[in-house]
């Protein structure tokens, strides 16, 4: 699987033990892992959770036995995108890989929006600096703050577009 994905074009990173799973998510970003979840009695769900933790907006493919609908359930509790069940056509792994870059992109681009609510603290905040008799330093304030919202979503684009490109 791994060699036919490389040939048509996609990153690959191939992990067999945590340490090497931990050591690719620290210094790649990955948008999607495809995580082979069959073997008993623990089918390794603990994996993403590490995932999770290390990289929060990657998306998780679980590929689980046929009629094993206990461990899909366990694998979306633990943060799984989507599952897919042996046997499985090549044309829907694609597939499925394809969403989940594509859910991780608006992900992304949803957590870096500031929210109503961190917009009426930041504003109750300045309105508090300017009562207080420092109306520049609540301008200044807000400044910050909108340069700290475009400037994480310039980030978030530029991931994007990179992601876009390979």
């Amino acid at each position: 699987m791994a060699q036919r994905m490389e040939v048509e074009g996609w990153s690959v990173f191939q992990s067999n033990c945590e340490e090497d799973l931990e050591s690719v998510l620290e210094k790649q970003e990955i948008d999607v892992v495809i995580l082979d979840v069959s073997s008993a009695p623990n089918p390794g769900l603990h994996w993403i959770d590490l995932i999770k933790a290390l990289q929060p907006y990657a998306q998780v493919i679980c590929i689980t036995p046929k009629g094993k609908v206990g461990v899909s359930i366990s694998g979306m509790r633990h943060g799984a995108f989507d599952d897919l069940q042996y046997p499985f056509s090549w044309s829907s792994l694609l597939k499925k890989v394809r969403d989940a870059g594509k859910f991780k992109t608006k992900s992304i681009r949803k957590g870096t929006q500031v929210g109503f609510w961190q917009n009426v603290e930041n504003h109750l905040y300045a309105g508090a600096l300017a009562q207080a008799g420092a109306p520049e330093l609540a301008r200044k304030w807000l400044r910050l703050k909108k340069e700290e919202e475009k400037s994480k979503k310039a980030r978030a684009s530029k991931s994007s577009e990179s992601r876009e490109e390979s």
